[in-house]
């Protein structure tokens, strides 16, 4: 932030209350607040396309500051506890290297595309697409990004990629495609190519394929459904039935080594899906898939499905997904790890966002936050035409009493306490006039 200081007018991602979603906002300005001991927050979240890998950040901020929690409350840092829930902004990057944000709606959209409509104030239509004026496709500013008709868009980018070849990779790729690949030819390619990966680069091709069937549409799929049973169908029958032999032989063997407790879950299984009534096509990684887009929302998952919640239900102990897995796993958010002062004093920033008064950083959402006048004001909290008589406060728990606390200690001079334990009655009454008086209810 330190790069940001004296600038305004620029937007960054943050939590819109209204929406319920993480949205673009402007940015009044930022300043340096000081310099204070900052605490380290560690948290953690699962991620991927399959939301089955662990991962970890951290961010450092003073213990005061407020960090908002899943549910949309805030919390000072020093004062959260492991395991508990924060608003969480996901990235991630698509097979093609694009990348990709989660809006706390569930599934993720590409940014490029978000920016762009963002920025044209209107959706892109079905013949348009985003496309990157330098042609790096990580660079999502909007001065970079334009709308292009898909039909001009994808002739242009087999341009510029002919235009990086040389001469000789140029003659290279010509005469390849002159030449017929024949399927000897291919079947030589093909091992070479399997026999030479190592170990950490299959492992990566097979996560891109994986990425590229869980992303595939519904007609591609049963596209490939279809090709696959024609191409079995054309085998001949001796193979047919040695493929179907080795397939029953692995089957039994899996079978065999199966727990008690997997054997009767098999046999569950078996039986529900005997039934006529059992949809087949919704499986275990349409389940889970479904729960992905929609968040973790059992609702949101049975209507994708198209299926009523004991339908979901069975499903779910079919396939061993228990409700902790959902709350842990498919739902956006990110978990408390640790919380630690670190005893290091260095300058701390803070910023102003018009209308959501919050930021993302460092993939948490965080509080427009501060504990002196002058930084209560950024909080828009504080009328700082008023100072250093009056304070103008909502109804906000969350940071009422604070700014009230801070406001009295940094301009007030030390005066005998006075019991005001009876006027309490009196000072709601005046907090909530102010209330009514807002235009922020």
């Amino acid at each position: 932030m330190e790069d940001l200081v004296g600038k305004s007018g620029f937007y960054v991602y943050s939590f819109d209350h209204e929406q319920k979603k993480i949205s673009l906002s402007e940015v009044e300005k930022v300043w340096r607040t000081g310099e204070k001991e900052v605490w380290r927050l560690r948290f953690g979240w699962y991620g991927g396309q399959r939301k089955d890998k662990w991962l970890e950040d951290e961010i450092l901020a003073t213990p005061e500051h407020l960090i908002m929690l899943f549910n949309g409350s805030y919390k000072p840092l020093k004062a959260l506890k492991k395991g508990e829930s924060l608003k969480a902004f996901n990235t991630s990057y698509s097979t093609h290297g694009y990348r990709q944000i989660g809006l706390g709606t569930g599934k993720t959209v590409a940014e490029h595309r978000y920016l762009l409509e963002f920025a044209l104030g209107r959706e892109l239509e079905k013949e348009e697409v985003a496309h990157h004026v330098d042609h790096n496709h990580l660079n999502n500013n909007f001065d970079n990004l334009i709308a292009e008709h898909y039909r001009a868009h994808a002739p242009n980018h087999r341009k510029i990629e002919w235009q990086k070849k040389t001469a000789e990779e140029r003659a290279r790729f010509a005469e390849l495609n002159r030449q017929r690949m024949t399927k000897e030819k291919a079947q030589i390619l093909s091992r070479k190519f399997w026999d030479n990966l190592s170990e950490e680069q299959l492992a990566v091709y097979r996560e891109i394929k994986r990425g590229g069937i869980l992303n595939q549409s519904n007609e591609v799929r049963e596209y490939r459904r279809r090709r696959a049973r024609e191409w079995f169908s054309q085998l001949p029958k001796d193979e047919q039935e040695r493929r179907r032999e080795v397939f029953r032989q692995q089957t039994s063997e899996r079978f065999q080594n199966l727990s008690e407790r997997e054997c009767e879950e098999w046999n569950v299984r078996f039986q529900l899906e005997s039934s006529p009534r059992f949809k087949l096509q919704i499986d275990e990684e349409s389940v889970r898939r479904a729960l992905i887009e929609t968040n973790g929302k059992i609702g949101a998952t049975c209507e994708k499905l198209q299926i009523d919640w004991r339908t979901l239900d069975r499903r779910l102990k079919m396939y061993g997904i228990t409700r902790e897995e959902i709350k842990e796993r498919y739902v956006d958010n990110h978990k408390v790890i640790s919380v630690e002062p670190t005893r290091i004093v260095v300058p701390v920033y803070d910023m102003k966002v018009k209308n959501t008064y919050n930021f993302v950083a460092n993939g948490i959402v965080v509080h427009n936050s501060g504990a002196t006048p002058g930084e209560a004001v950024s909080w828009g909290k504080v009328d700082p035409d008023r100072l250093p008589d009056a304070v103008v406060c909502y109804v906000d728990s969350t940071i009422a009493l604070p700014i009230i606390t801070a406001y009295a200690l940094a301009r007030h001079a030390p005066r005998e306490p006075k019991r005001l334990y009876e006027r309490r009655g009196e000072f709601m009454e005046l907090l909530m006039a102010e209330y009514r008086k807002s235009k922020r209810r």
